[in-house]
């Protein structure tokens, strides 16, 4: 057996390191414990770990510079310790930089550092390894692309069961209303007011749709964007916390979600991939872990500037409309293809497989 420590162990209440680290406990190849950021635990050589999976490991973002460079520091010190020990270093690179980046320059640093260290690069999707290959250039690259190895997210099918809350019926909307939902934690970095514009447009054009909101969402933030529907009737901000037990049942009053997602920092969404088992369609950029998937399932679109992605929201918005007022088989088709796609390809099973395949092949020095 290979002793594995991941990092983290649990998401919390974010199920995806679960479910993941289940499909490799069910391939039967691998013991996985715990990985903590304490550098004296490895110096004592107080673990048996043979591989070390670490995930969001880039994160190193503090209140100030000095406690972030503090953070880096301790987090390579670290790395060279498990290097010196013979230790197996998995990185997993979930963003092209964390969310709400500040000193980019350092943390571009740190993830080449990171990157270096690594005895495998870990990408959600086949594109990202391109995406730092622009990042930091073709000489460094070079250095570094045969760590790159591909493990999809694992589908959520199963994990979110419904509890037959109407949450349609005790918001006030029609049941056949149009709705559009954006769900999660409710932050600037995600384009929230973009959201508005459209709901303004499709206001302005007597489209009749719902913009639904509802996430966790602090206090001053929420008072800006309260500011900013004072005059779209259009638009519902639900800003509280989203239970788990209740997921299924708030995303079931969508008829399609809406992401408004940054390209400058999102590769993946575990948000798409929750919405998709639960047999919903998105309207989204096309991130990285969209192209993955062979067929052309989703109102996704691109953009390079702000006016643009303004601009390329509305037409994938008013292509999902129109398709569910005109085609409603063909929209519906849509979720079902998504749905069928993640039961046959994203299982934690043959996820877990591919991973732990893996970590005995860099383990036996494969």
């Amino acid at each position: 057996m290979i002793n594995v420590e991941f990092f983290p162990y649990s998401g919390g209440t974010n199920p995806y390191i679960d479910i993941l680290r289940e499909g490799v406990k069910a391939d039967g190849r691998c013991d996985i414990e715990s990985f903590e950021i304490k550098p004296w635990r490895y110096i004592l050589g107080n673990t048996k770990a043979q591989v070390v999976y670490l995930n969001w490991y880039d994160n190193v973002q503090n209140p100030t510079r000095v406690r972030t460079i503090y953070s880096i520091i301790k987090r390579l010190f670290l790395l060279y310790i498990l290097k010196m020990r013979g230790i197996k270093i998995f990185i997993v690179l979930h963003n092209r930089l964390p969310h709400n980046a500040r000193n980019e320059k350092d943390l571009k640093f740190y993830i080449k550092k990171l990157m270096i260290l690594a005895d495998r690069l870990v990408v959600l999707s086949e594109g990202t390894k391109d995406v730092f290959k622009e990042l930091f250039g073709d000489g460094f690259y070079k250095q570094i692309e045969d760590k790159f190895l591909h493990v999809p997210c694992t589908h959520y099918i199963g994990t979110y069961q419904s509890q037959n809350i109407d949450f349609r019926s005790e918001w006030k909307i029609d049941k056949n209303e149009f709705v559009f939902l954006f769900w999660g934690s409710i932050q600037p970095y995600k384009n929230i007011e973009l959201i508005f514009d459209i709901a303004s447009k499709f206001k302005d054009s007597n489209l009749g749709a719902k913009f639904v909101l509802i996430g966790a969402c602090n206090d001053s933030y929420q008072h800006v964007l309260r500011e900013k529907i004072i005059n779209l009737d259009n638009v519902m901000l639900i800003p509280r916390r989203i239970e788990d037990a209740e997921l299924a049942d708030v995303i079931n009053v969508a008829t399609v979600v809406i992401l408004p997602l940054d390209i400058t920092s999102s590769l993946n969404s575990g948000t798409c991939f929750v919405t998709f088992s639960l047999k919903k369609n998105i309207v989204c950029p096309r991130i990285e872990g969209l192209k993955d998937f062979t067929q052309d399932y989703f109102f996704d679109y691109k953009y390079s500037t702000d006016e643009e992605h303004k601009e390329e929201l509305h037409k994938a918005a008013k292509m999902a409309y129109d398709e569910w007022l005109c085609s409603p088989e063909k929209f519906h088709k849509r979720e079902q293809d998504i749905f069928h796609d993640l039961e046959l390809n994203y299982s934690a099973k043959k996820i877990g497989k591919i991973l732990s395949r893996d970590f005995e092949r860099v383990v036996n020095g494969r």
